[in-house]
């Protein structure tokens, strides 16, 4: 176990990573829906928000977890309740690190290295997906050989299921793994080098006695049971089946590989994703005979899965942990034996300065996404959302409905509930008469003057009076240029179009 010095230390280090603004473009939605819930002690079952699929009943999976974000934020403001949720995930990530069974430096790195990846490249200190991760760390913790705590995994998924729809995949993961331990004691695992090579095998794939097994399905089949326990019952899992499309997977950032420009910080970033990946890869094929065979099928099949969509890179992360924390922590602490006393010496001044500038780094960025979350404009500017159109709105009184940016609709939610949107998050997956609105959306603005009939059809029935979009996109051109509509208010990010 780490010092409580070092602990407290490491806290703070994860607080100062993880901190960031309301960014996320699911973050209003998520907010106004915990207001919502709050205030009327009922989970709304009807859409209310927008007014396309007005009344479309659907299940909001993510309710609970939505009540404790609006209450920590509405309470503490965006500041207190961002250092409060990233201390939460800070101490999540140190519990969990602190109990793999490797050296004090693997700790250390994967402690830094999983904080990171959890809130730089997939924010999840502002969306739900926080808790999910948690849960998914706790239930990696427990069968990776922490056999006592089985009977928590229930509970912990009822939870689950009230908080994040990703209680799917930790429930495939737990069937995945009892279908993985017959298979951990073949002997073509043991010509396997052992690496590191005094690591001792974890006991999380030697018990597969009858009883040990009787055990796992046991819990297995209470899991599945305790997602039953939600305000929607076996609804839930209508839902989420019924909504398992391939248009989203197709169209939404997430779910698409990670994409980059080709300017200096794209190419870092794709830089730092391509070692990252080659990290996990790596280290999980390196120790497999020391760890659980069903590490390497889970790493191998999120790996597969994150090339397509990059939703998936934080499983990969969150499965491989264990293997990058064993394997370079073995590295990093017998350095003197792997490399020459010339190249020992290199490598301890790279890695000062390695640590000096990501301190240095870090630090700023801290600083600088403080002074953007204590105001909405600031934020808002910063990560291209539409404060000075929304305000334009508000003093002007736009009549009509707006149809409205995608990757807005959430912030349009929280900030201008005065008028329903055309799109938001929340309707990805959602279709009438076999027809996706998201799928329209896209065709409407990817493609405006082939599908120019479909959206002047919405106009007309929906009684649209403004656009609100991107500055210099498809859509808007389009539209200035068949004389139709007309310029009202442009800034840098937004323009907002007006019928004539």
């Amino acid at each position: 176990m780490l010092s409580t010095r070092l602990k407290v230390f490491l806290i703070l280090l994860g607080i100062i990573i993880s901190f960031i603004p309301p960014v996320d473009p699911d973050f209003g939605w998520h907010y106004t829906l915990g207001e919502t819930i709050t205030a009327t002690k009922a989970i709304p079952v009807t859409n209310t928000f927008s007014y396309t699929y007005e009344n479309y009943e659907w299940v909001d999976s993510y309710w609970l977890a939505q009540v404790i974000m609006y209450t920590v934020y509405s309470k503490f403001g965006a500041v207190i309740a961002g250092l409060v949720l990233s201390c939460f995930l800070s101490v999540s990530v140190l519990f969990f690190v602190d109990r793999l069974k490797v050296t004090k430096t693997g700790k250390l790195f994967s402690f830094f290295l999983l904080t990171t990846v959890l809130a730089q490249i997939h924010i999840v200190t502002v969306r739900p997906m926080l808790f999910s991760s948690i849960f998914m760390m706790v239930l990696l913790l427990i069968m990776h050989g922490e056999k006592k705590y089985y009977l928590l995994l229930p509970p912990m998924f009822v939870l689950w299921a009230n908080m994040h729809a990703d209680f799917v995949i930790g429930l495939f993961i737990l069937t995945g793994i009892g279908l993985v331990k017959p298979f951990a004691q073949l002997a073509v695992w043991q010509k396997l080098p052992k690496f590191p090579p005094k690591a001792t095998t974890t006991d999380a794939d030697t018990d597969i006695s009858p009883a040990g097994n009787k055990k796992l399905i046991f819990v297995t089949i209470l899991c599945y049971a305790a997602t039953l326990l939600t305000p929607f019952g076996l609804n839930l899992w209508r839902t989420l089946l019924a909504e398992a499309n391939p248009v989203q997977v197709k169209i939404i950032s997430e779910w698409l590989p990670f994409q980059n420009s080709l300017g200096l910080n794209g190419l870092v970033f794709g830089a730092v994703i391509l070692m990252l990946t080659a990290l996990c890869i790596s280290s999980t094929f390196l120790t497999v005979r020391t760890l659980p065979k069903w590490v390497l099928v889970f790493a191998i099949f999120f790996f597969i899965l994150s090339t397509r969509s990059h939703y998936f890179f934080r499983l990969l992360m969150l499965v491989s942990i264990y293997p990058i924390a064993s394997m370079w922590g073995y590295v990093l602490e017998n350095a003197n034996v792997i490399f020459s006393q010339k190249n020992q010496k290199a490598l301890s001044i790279t890695g000062k300065i390695t640590a000096a500038t990501l301190l240095s780094v870090i630090t700023t960025n801290f600083i600088l996404n403080i002074l953007l979350a204590t105001n909405v404009k600031y934020w808002a500017a910063k990560f291209n959302y539409p404060y000075n159109a929304v305000q334009y709105i508000k003093a002007n009184r736009l009549e009509g409905n707006m149809f409205n940016n995608y990757n807005w609709g959430g912030f349009l939610i929280y900030q201008l509930p005065e008028y329903k949107t055309f799109i938001d998050g929340r309707m990805a997956s959602w279709t009438k008469n076999g027809k996706y609105i998201l799928e329209t959306y896209s065709n409407i603005t990817q493609n405006p003057e082939k599908n120019m009939a479909e959206f002047n059809q919405i106009v007309q029935n929906n009684d649209v009076g403004f656009v609100l979009d991107y500055k210099g996109s498809k859509l808007s051109k389009a539209l200035l240029t068949n004389g139709a509509w007309k310029e009202k208010f442009s800034d840098k990010t937004t323009i907002i179009l007006v019928r004539e």
